[in-house]
């Protein structure tokens, strides 16, 4: 029940966010929608901040149990992309409110499972911390790239988008292997 209900009041948010400007959303208003309680909404959410993280993570993101592996990275980056770019208007409503850092924050540990799946085994050769460092950069560019994607109001296609950022991974990627293998 108790999901449901957290469901429930994703949703009311989502559907507020189309009629009416973020700034404008109340606790109230999303309870309204719902028909429940504030102290409901508090059960569920720490704010109004919290239900858009909780609820950008359930639409964008899935289900955090499933397993992104070195076969389906590039397919899971892509569905991610796609699911954004379905819903540009609701991200383009929010993306300006929101202050950049708590994104990158948000974004950072999404890009690095990517990232991890990506390099998955293929970095054997290298040392831990070069290794390490090597995720970090490429966790820093998707966060990148996405932000980019973003500030150009989302014009691109997601097909278009994942394509250059995964080919220039695979190549990167394939260049730190080649330098590996020649030690």
């Amino acid at each position: 029940m108790s999901r449901l209900t957290e469901r429930a009041l994703i949703e009311a948010f989502f559907k507020l966010l189309k009629k009416m400007p973020l700034k404008k959303i109340k606790v109230s208003d999303i309870t309204a929608e719902c028909g429940v309680n504030r102290m409901t909404f508090y059960y569920h959410f720490e704010n109004i901040n919290n239900l858009i993280e909780k609820a950008f993570e359930a639409r964008f993101i899935g289900s955090s149990e499933e397993e992104i592996s070195a076969s389906n990275w590039r397919e899971s980056y892509l569905e991610l992309h796609r699911a954004v770019y379905d819903s540009r208007e609701l991200v383009r409503k929010v993306y300006p409110e929101f202050d950049v850092r708590e994104l990158i924050s948000f974004l950072k540990p999404i890009a690095h499972r990517y990232v991890m799946a990506a390099t998955d085994g293929r970095l054997s050769c290298l040392e831990p911390a070069e290794r390490e460092r090597i995720c970090a950069f490429f966790q820093s560019a998707i966060v990148g790239e996405f932000l980019l994607w973003l500030e150009g109001n989302l014009t691109e296609s997601p097909e278009q988008r994942v394509n250059e950022a995964t080919d220039m991974l695979e190549r990167c990627l394939g260049a730190a292997i080649d330098a590996c293998d020649k030690k």
